[in-house]
């Protein structure tokens, strides 16, 4: 026993037991999260969802849009039916994977819908990479609510595709909110997000582009929006890819509505003399004209980092010397400020402006993008965007129409419980725009599912699923997707989808009464349509939506 407690051998235990607990610890082992995707049954069919793990709410309202689009086809062409299979669409681990079966009728074949979540550990690259390693590669990745994400996830396809040489069987990437239209390559060179994973991108909303070209259009088309004057007060978030490609767009955008003003001008002054009124006044034209020279303030916040509503320390410095430039042109009855910013910076930066000059700050006609949404100033008004502290007219964008009555009607059922008196529809009815984007998305695949009679016809593979997205057309009397050939595109040959199916534009105006703003606002919901003379116009309603906020009491009315 002594022999056993020498120095010597304790020693060489002790050296034995740190060499194990070192190799244990160094061992190369499997990661204990892994990217396991599930397999696709023999026959059948699947398309992605890959969104993070916290962002629960857009797989409801997907899970919603696929029964909504199953009823409407059962009420308007029950031949092309289809049945969703949505048991195992909210687990009640975490950790399953949520998924949705879609079958057709005569058919055993499905189209599974399956949420791949993307967590710390779990990158959108470890999914895009476990994928199309997988026996069956998707058809397609639904993603990109943001234009970083897109981005991420172009370049991972692109990469791993390229590196199994999958060719045909090279998913598709449908985007859903991304709407950038640049972003940096391999190279460090700017080129357009579709191009990143070419010819594989269909984007279902619209891009930066179009929502500044429509916004300007929409303000430039009404005397009571249209500045007045020059210079035009520009902002945007240095550290927010999305604001800073929104913003160029928004001045590209601006630099040609002077020009649309001053042929306006020139017309109106034309026509006038020509009917024998007050003679040609040059001083309009000279005035329409001056107004194409320096055009821009720029104010540029450096981080886009803060609180819920108190502006940072950069957003209230850009805040207080945007205010003295206004002061320098007091004849500005309606100056126009673009924020290109998501609600939050948006919604600090314009309190900055309330705070330095509350009065002053109310002259501005504000236009910004897709970025503040439309349950922002509607459904959560009184805490998201309080009309007293934001007394501002906006003007936003969205993809499609955020109060269809129809969507409204049946989101408003399936929140009631069987036996339950209906609900109100008005203003406290959520908002639909994400509802029938979602919509347009999955009556695009299910028509690439069916061939032109309305059989089942899973396609074979991405590229004979990529083949069928360039059917996809759009039918303005329906205001929805189509696969009729006298209808027109939905899509571009890069994969954008074309002006003119389905954007609305919504404008905000506070009630003011004297010096006072009231606790009520007036919502318009515009479509964009096409005249009779064949040119697209904005149709404002007849009678604006009036929003009322805490705090309301009828003011006997108001101006």
């Amino acid at each position: 026993m002594k022999r056993l407690l020498r120095p010597s051998i304790l020693l060489v235990v002790l050296f034995g037991l740190a060499t194990s607990a070192a190799a244990l610890a160094l061992w190369p082992r499997a990661p204990v999260n892994r990217a396991w995707p599930l397999a696709v049954p023999e026959g059948d069919q699947e398309v992605v969802w890959l969104y993070s793990a916290t962002n629960a709410v857009p797989w409801e309202r997907f899970v919603f849009a696929l029964k909504l689009a199953r009823s409407e086809r059962a009420e308007h062409s029950p031949a092309s039916a289809f049945a969703v299979d949505d048991h195992n669409a909210f687990p009640d681990q975490t950790t399953a994977v949520p998924e949705v079966a879609v079958t057709f009728p005569g058919s055993k074949r499905r189209l599974w819908f399956r949420w791949y979540k993307i967590t710390s550990d779990l990158k959108s690259q470890d999914w895009v990479a476990a994928l199309v390693a997988r026996r069956t590669p998707p058809l397609a990745i639904i993603g990109g609510n943001t234009s970083d994400v897109a981005i991420d996830l172009a370049r991972s396809l692109r990469t791993e595709t390229e590196r199994l040489q999958l060719g045909p069987a090279e998913p598709l990437l449908l985007l859903t909110t991304a709407t950038a239209d640049a972003a940096d390559n391999a190279e460090g060179t700017q080129e357009t997000l579709n191009n990143l994973y070419p010819k594989h991108v269909f984007r279902f909303c619209f891009t930066n582009k179009q929502m500044a070209e429509a916004v300007i259009s929409f303000i430039w088309s009404h005397g009571d929006l249209r500045p007045d004057s020059e210079p035009y007060y520009v902002t945007f978030w240095k550290d927010d890819p999305y604001s800073t490609d929104l913003n160029l767009r928004f001045c590209d955008a601006l630099r040609f509505a002077p020009f649309h003003t001053a042929a306006r001008d020139w017309a109106w002054q034309a026509a006038t003399a020509a009917l024998g009124g007050v003679p040609l006044d040059l001083s309009n034209v000279l005035y329409s004209q001056s107004r194409m020279e320096m055009p821009f303030y720029p104010a540029s916040i450096l981080y886009s980092v803060g609180a819920f509503a108190r502006p940072n320390r950069w957003e209230s410095v850009e805040a207080d010397q945007l205010m003295d430039r206004l002061d320098r042109y007091p004849q500005q009855r309606r100056p126009l400020l673009v924020v290109p910013a998501a609600t939050q910076p948006a919604r600090r930066f314009l309190r900055g402006l309330v705070h330095t000059s509350p009065i002053e700050a109310r002259r501005f006609i504000v236009a910004t993008g897709d970025a503040i949404a439309f349950n922002t100033v509607y459904h959560d008004r009184n805490m998201a965007w309080p009309i007293q502290d934001l007394p501002f007219t906006l003007v936003f964008f969205c993809h499609r129409n955020p109060t269809d009555p129809k969507a409204q009607k049946a989101q408003i059922s399936a929140q009631q419980s069987p036996g339950a008196s209906e609900g109100a529809e008005g203003a406290e009815a959520p908002g639909t725009e994400d509802l029938l984007l979602f919509v347009d998305m999955v009556d695009v695949l299910i028509g690439t599912c069916q061939d032109e009679n309305g059989f089942p016809s899973l396609p074979a593979n991405a590229a004979r699923l990529r083949e069928r997205f360039s059917l996809a057309r759009w039918s303005r009397a329906g205001e929805r997707v189509t696969f009729d050939n006298g209808a027109e595109p939905l899509f571009n040959e890069e994969g954008n989808r074309y002006s003119g199916t389905g954007e609305h534009v919504v404008l905000l105006r506070p009630s003011i009464r004297g010096q006072k703003v009231l606790a009520e606002a007036y919502l318009e919901v515009c479509p964009r349509v096409e005249d009779a003379r064949g040119k697209w116009t904005w149709l404002r309603p007849a009678k604006p939506l009036v929003l009322h906020y805490e705090g309301y009491s009828d003011p006997g009315g108001a101006d």
